[in-house]
């Protein structure tokens, strides 16, 4: 999908959710109402839905107002258009710690840290290694805060309070194994900070200020870079380890381009434009992000359907259906619905029937009885998509469909949802196999489907995976779609 058409969606949603924002938002749990800032934002963006610095501050308003999966959605949005806008990495992973996605924050945090090193993106990284019982590890980006921000008192205070614990520790006993000491309990977890496009855009003390354990703003020098100085009699923790030092020193043989950022009005952050340069291709976190595809089949019973498109409704997501003929004429209303709410219909045959071994004459007229419904009941042929019934097919069968114009299409990971096994179970086969471009199937008969599904789909959406129909699908990748005969 072009940047644009993403761009007038985005808008769409966007626009739909600043009534939200403006009237219900801060009922959620933990949330604030929205700032004084945020009709600026929206006018910027009504002007320029790709405007990264207000989709960026437009992701901490939808945080702030407690709809966290919303936030990394605009935030994953703008890193398509600036990869290297290195505070939506940050917040991206300030928002999965939040909720409770550690491992997957870390990996957010650390390629924020690969693209500039930041004190504040240190600071959270050291809160969450301290909430996984990492303490060294915490210990260590607690003192590269420091290092860059010596005047923050929070990260200071933060490692002293962990080197203190590690000098009282009692020693383990000889014949026992060494484990790491889990760091002493806290009253109240600190917030993570978001960073904004600008210093300025975030709130500057009294009861706006939310942002829990946020550092003074650092005061450009001359030169451009960073430069505050330790009050007198302040300690400035060691660094842990040498290894860290001389990484260190290697990070800071980079550019001051690299290493500082400028501080500009409201005005200016929200309508500067974003650098021209040639960027790099920057690595996202493990395998995150990116299309995936919930494809639901459907040949017999649709007592899932009715959960199922409400959940994606309420998440913007469009998916494909592959239903047989004889579902689309017992279910007309159901069918029609399915295109009305902005999904495609592709041909799952006519009778559901094991095809493997069919003739290219007999497959050729299952399918076109298929269309023949579509076309009554519909008023369109479908997709140009098939799935053989029960997945049984093989090269042969295969290049039989394509040369009769369809692209047969398997799946990479099968929830067995048919089979009505656990919510839990089905959300967990999703869970720990999606990666890019994976094809999931569901039916649509399904009763424990449709319950796993919310989870499912708030489980992409916060790893930063964008769920879609297949034709979203470019030529070469609709060629890579998995099938038995060829490749999987």
């Amino acid at each position: 999908m072009s940047r644009l058409r993403w761009g007038h969606v985005l808008w769409r949603a966007l626009g739909l959710a600043v009534v939200g924002l403006a009237v219900g938002g801060a009922a959620a749990v933990g949330a604030v109402g929205p700032s004084p800032d945020l009709p600026a934002i929206v006018a910027v963006l009504q002007a320029d839905p790709t405007n990264v610095g207000a989709l960026n501050a437009y992701g901490i308003e939808q945080a702030r107002a407690g709809d966290l999966i919303g936030a990394i959605r605009t935030w994953r949005y703008a890193i398509d258009l600036a990869p290297r806008y290195v505070h939506l990495y940050n917040n991206i992973g300030s928002a999965l710690r939040r909720l409770g996605h550690l491992k997957e924050a870390r990996e957010w945090y650390q390629a924020s840290l690969r693209l500039q090193p930041t004190y504040w993106t240190w600071y959270n990284l050291g809160l969450l290694q301290e909430e996984m019982g990492r303490t060294t590890e915490a210990m260590q980006a607690y003192w590269e805060a420091v290092r860059l921000f010596p005047a923050f008192m929070a990260a200071r205070e933060r490692y002293l309070r962990l080197e203190r614990l590690a000098r009282e520790a009692p020693p383990a006993r000889p014949t026992a194994p060494a484990s790491p000491t889990a760091p002493s309990p806290v009253a109240k977890p600190p917030v993570p900070i978001l960073a904004e496009a600008e210093p300025s855009l975030r709130p500057q003390g009294g009861e706006d200020d939310r942002s829990g354990d946020r550092p003074e703003t650092p005061t450009p020098s001359a030169g451009g870079a960073t430069s505050v100085s330790p009050s007198p009699g302040d300690r400035v923790p060691r660094a842990p380890s040498e290894r860290v030092a001389g990484a260190t020193a290697e990070r800071a043989k980079r550019p001051a381009a690299e290493r500082a950022s400028t501080a500009g009005p409201l005005e200016e952050s929200l309508t500067a434009e974003t650098p021209a340069r040639e960027y790099d291709v920057v690595r996202l976190p493990g395998d995150s992000g990116g299309q995936v595809f919930l494809t639901f089949d459907g040949g017999a019973d649709a007592d899932g359907l009715e959960p199922i498109l409400a959940a994606l409704a309420a998440r913007g997501v469009r998916s494909t259906f592959f239903l047989t003929g004889q579902w689309v004429k017992r279910y007309p209303e159901l069918a029609r619905r399915i295109l009305a709410s902005g999904h495609e219909i592709a041909n799952h045959s006519m009778s559901h029937q094991n095809m493997a071994n069919w003739s290219k004459e007999a497959i050729a007229a299952e399918l076109e009885k298929a269309e023949q419904v579509f076309v009554a009941v519909l008023g369109r042929r479908g997709a140009p998509f098939f799935r053989f019934p029960f997945g049984a097919q093989n090269r042969r069968v295969e290049q039989f469909t394509e040369e009769l114009g369809y692209r047969p299409v398997y799946w990479h990971i099968d929830t067995l949802d048919w089979k009505e096994p656990s919510v839990d179970s089905i959300v967990d086969k999703v869970a720990s196999r999606i990666r890019r471009g994976a094809v999931v199937l569901m039916h649509v008969g399904s009763r424990n489907g449709a319950k796993a599904l919310p989870t499912i789909l708030d489980h992409l959406l916060v790893r930063g995976y964008r769920p879609d129909r297949l034709s979203a699908l470019d030529p070469a990748q609709i060629a890579a779609l998995p099938t038995i005969g060829r490749h999987r």
